[in-house]
């Protein structure tokens, strides 16, 4: 029987009720957004099905589309907001109930993160004596491994600790987060490098004589490895009557160890098995040096490229003073001929002066950029960065003519550098700050094209100036994306200096 639709009989009324008042299907995905600044907004994406959410206010949101029951879910920012990091947490799992908890919190590009460490910075003294931060690697779980010397007493020891992802001292790490290893004799400098279940911790020791590289293993818990030459230590004489500086590390397919620095005056790598021992198939006994210019002070930064060619930076003097060298090696340790117009390496130099890479990284293309400083014509060291093509040349696309020079009043250098997924660089070190005499930590990125990133701290530049001198020696991209710089710093406290900044 039909029924106008004003008089449905009352049963078939409280149906249609109900039906209509049911909650849909499938569990909740939202959470909170925090920090996202006025007139912004970012978009969102559950990547396994997806969903995409523009969200352009702070407090509650919620993807439109619920999650079946077992169902994985993915949140991930696919559009940031203009001028500002942001990072998720919580955006991942398997649907078991409705998932409110995902937090995605936004700051300025280049600015402090206060929610690490003291508003952004950490400053920890290993001991009641000074130490300070050469090397960081980060962990998949946020945590921090920082390796360097901790100065004072008879002569230097060498410092591994780790940090939790807020900058704290992880109590679970060695001795209350903190490992130092007395050689007999002074330890310089500090390399460090993560193999599947081992930290390896490099540098120089001196033994009486003369100086040597050495490599200290660790399990992943910061007790010494004894499975790890011997008793967890290798040591290695280039060269009788030299002395050998490592000063960089990195590690190849299956494992195997690339040290890198100096011996003698030139450029020195050596090739270590997975459990230190010395690579037979690496150069001549698992040594290689290489007279790069006309000597100088060696390698102070190794990469490997996608081909796992070993790229080493550093300087060398040639007839002009000391100039920007890199050589770029095949994975045996001999050098890479079509590299450098068949030298396999390249000497650069900006203005006459005295110039000098401490940083490298090795592009997907092939091509390289260096951070270091440079000396102008007139005086004065400005941090720079250069990039070359595949064979070496200068890239005349980038910054001018190749380089890519942060003018005074920054006067300083590039300590480190890194490359985010959307190709701008980051770069860390120090400058002077002329008001209080002091160094400072120096943090700016770059655009692809070697312009300052107006998005970026003041101009594409972040300064972070401490009570004393601080400088910058590492910089990692963490997990999450977020920048964080070790290096040293003298505050109310003298040690270890961490900071953390967002993207």
């Amino acid at each position: 029987m039909a029924y106008p639709s004003r008089y449905l009989p009352f049963g078939m009324l409280a149906t249609l009720v109900l039906v209509a008042c049911g909650p849909a299907p499938g569990y909740r995905l939202g959470g909170t957004l925090s920090g996202l600044g006025p007139g912004k907004a970012l978009t969102l994406t559950e990547t396994e099905s997806g969903t995409a959410l523009r969200v352009g206010a702070n407090g509650p949101f919620a993807f439109p589309r619920r999650l079946s029951p077992g169902a994985a879910y993915r949140v991930e920012l696919t559009e940031p907001p203009r001028a500002q990091g942001c990072v998720v947490q919580n955006g991942e799992g398997v649907a078991g109930a409705d998932v409110l908890d995902v937090r995605v919190r936004c700051g300025d590009s280049g600015r402090l993160d206060p929610s690490f460490g003291r508003a952004g910075t950490a400053i920890t003294p290993l001991s009641t004596l000074v130490a300070t931060a050469q090397a960081a690697v980060p962990r998949p779980d946020g945590r921090l491994l920082v390796a360097g010397e901790r100065r004072g007493g008879s002569y230097p020891l060498a410092a591994l600790a780790r940090f939790d992802a807020d900058g704290h001292l992880d109590a679970g790490f060695a001795t209350g987060g903190r490992a130092l290893a007395d050689l007999g004799g002074s330890f310089y400098g500090a390399a460090l490098a993560l193999t599947e279940n081992r930290i390896v911790l490099g540098g120089s020791v001196y033994n009486g004589h003369d100086t040597d590289f050495v490599l200290l293993g660790y399990r992943p818990d910061g007790s010494p490895d004894p499975g790890f030459g011997s008793g967890g230590r290798v040591l290695t004489d280039l060269a009788s009557g030299s002395n050998d500086y490592l000063r960089s590390l990195v590690v190849l397919p299956g494992g195997r160890l690339v040290a890198g620095g100096r011996s003698g005056d030139g450029f020195a790598l050596v090739g270590y098995r997975p459990d230190g021992g010395l690579d037979p198939g690496f150069g001549l006994g698992g040594k290689v040096r290489t007279p790069v210019g006309g000597g100088g002070v060696g390698i102070y930064a190794l990469a490997v490229d996608a081909d796992g060619r070993i790229v080493a930076a550093g300087r060398q003097f040639s007839t002009a003073g000391y100039d920007l060298a890199v050589a770029r090696y095949r994975s045996d340790g001999t050098l890479d001929t079509a590299f450098g117009g068949g030298h396999g390496y390249v000497l650069l130099d900006y203005a006459g002066k005295d110039d000098g890479a401490w940083a490298v990284a090795a592009l997907g293309d092939g091509s390289l950029l260096l951070g270091g400083e440079v000396e102008k014509a007139s005086g004065g060291s400005l941090a720079a960065v250069a990039r070359l093509l595949p064979d070496g040349g200068l890239d005349p696309s980038f910054g001018n003519g190749g380089w890519a020079v942060l003018e005074a009043p920054l006067e300083g250098g590039i300590r480190a550098l890194a490359v985010q997924p959307d190709g701008r660089i980051v770069v860390a070190g120090h400058a002077f700050d002329a008001d209080t005499g002091n160094e400072y930590f120096l943090l700016a990125r770059l655009l692809p094209d070697g312009g300052l990133d107006p998005e970026f701290g003041d101009g594409g530049v972040t300064r972070t100036l401490f009570a004393h001198d601080a400088w910058v020696n590492a910089l990692v991209l963490v997990p999450d994306g977020r920048i964080v710089v070790a290096g040293y710093a003298r505050d109310a406290f003298e040690g270890f200096a961490l900071a953390r900044y967002w993207p």
